[in-house]
């Protein structure tokens, strides 16, 4: 926690002071174009965290512009290890969507509706009428100094035999809106995405 300090970040309402980590060590890490990328990863090794920051002479707006998919999962694959520093903000993200919509969509629609759904090999229906309500998804995220201190240790380790010709340490200082992703390192799945516009704000 001593790497943390008080720094501006320059969120679209403005500027705002928020705790910034920095971490000096060896990450997953891509330059585009218009853009930097790391990766963070999880204590467990199972899952990261992929932040795609924009350059200061672009935009987030500009960034989703010029991404896809297969463009995505293409910079992922493209990152190589190396020396730098990764500068974020300590940020809590919370994200509840209702699935409701979505299941019926793909054919779940009498589970949720009250006068056709059965259940009634899943569950005792003497005298209930069971049917569901909606279905919702929560998701939570807290970066904080011991997950970054987890990732950095875990990056050296990898490091350490992946490298062998060092190009210059890079910076990567997220002050400004990014763009970031939680994957399954196991299957290659992108389970999560979101933004970050004011860290200062849950």
């Amino acid at each position: 926690e001593s790497l943390t300090k008080i720094e501006i970040f320059h969120s679209p309402d403005g500027e705002t002071k928020v705790p910034m980590m920095r971490r000096t060590g060896d990450f997953s890490y891509l330059e585009g174009e218009g853009f930097q990328a790391v990766m963070l990863p999880y204590v467990a090794k199972r899952l990261a965290m992929f932040i795609f920051l924009p350059a200061e002479s672009s935009s987030l707006d500009e960034f989703y512009r010029n991404t896809t998919a297969e463009r995505l999962y293409g910079w992922i694959r493209s990152m190589g290890m190396r020396k730098g520093e990764v500068i974020i903000p300590k940020f809590k993200f919370e994200y509840g969507a209702s699935l409701k919509n979505t299941l019926s969509t793909m054919g779940m629609g009498i589970a949720f509706d009250r006068a056709r759904a059965d259940f009634r090999k899943m569950v005792d229906m003497r005298g209930v009428n069971a049917f569901i309500g909606d279905v919702v998804h929560k998701a939570f995220i807290d970066v904080n100094e011991r997950g970054t201190e987890a990732a950095a240790s875990t990056a050296v380790r990898v490091g350490l035999t992946a490298v062998r010709v060092q190009p210059e340490p890079f910076t990567f200082k997220a002050d400004r809106p990014f763009f970031f992703v939680i994957r399954d390192n196991r299957s290659g799945l992108i389970l999560f995405a979101g933004s970050l516009f004011d860290p200062s704000r849950p």
